[in-house]
């Protein structure tokens, strides 16, 4: 889990987060997928969770990490 006293897009789990949120979106959307805000939107609502990875979000609430993917566009 991250220190929540510091920035936690500083972190190194943050930083990887946010590289693999936007490789996601960019398989998916490879056109537009360069809408920062809404890849920092999804690993935002990731990291508030208290979720450190991608794939730790889609195995503890899989519905909601989809839905937070998707109203984003990061997935279809």
């Amino acid at each position: 889990m991250y220190d929540t006293d510091t920035d936690p897009f500083d972190s190194p789990e943050g930083q990887a987060l946010l590289r693999r949120v936007a490789a996601l979106a960019q398989q998916h959307f490879p056109h537009s997928w360069k809408e920062t805000s809404y890849i920092t939107q999804a690993a935002g609502f990731i990291l508030a969770n208290g979720w450190t990875t991608l794939e730790q979000a889609l195995t503890v609430c899989p519905e909601g990490t989809r839905r937070i993917l998707t109203e984003n566009s990061i997935i279809c």
